[in-house]
């Protein structure tokens, strides 16, 4: 299980990563209409976009939090913890 503090940051930058997805869909379907007259498919076309980024933006997140950690152990001659077997 990951500390609150160390995946509240994961999760912001993968928000932040999730911002280009966002203002593709919202380009696509026309920046000059206000958010409430999206009809039913263009909000979830939208949440699909968010959604879909979002997850893939966490899944690199955690490869490169990861990959940080992991060099970070290894240069003071450690394993990282998940890394090491639980018995």
């Amino acid at each position: 299980m990951l500390a609150p503090d160390r995946m509240q940051k994961m999760e912001a930058q993968a928000r932040e990563r999730c911002l280009g997805a966002l203002g593709d869909v919202v380009a696509e379907i026309g920046m000059e209409r206000p958010l409430a007259d999206y009809s039913k498919p263009e909000i979830l076309r939208l949440v699909q976009a968010i959604v879909s980024a979002y997850q893939v933006a966490m899944r690199q997140v955690g490869e490169e939090t990861l990959a940080i950690e992991r060099a970070h152990f290894a240069a003071q001659g450690l394993t990282h913890p998940d890394d090491e077997a639980p018995f």
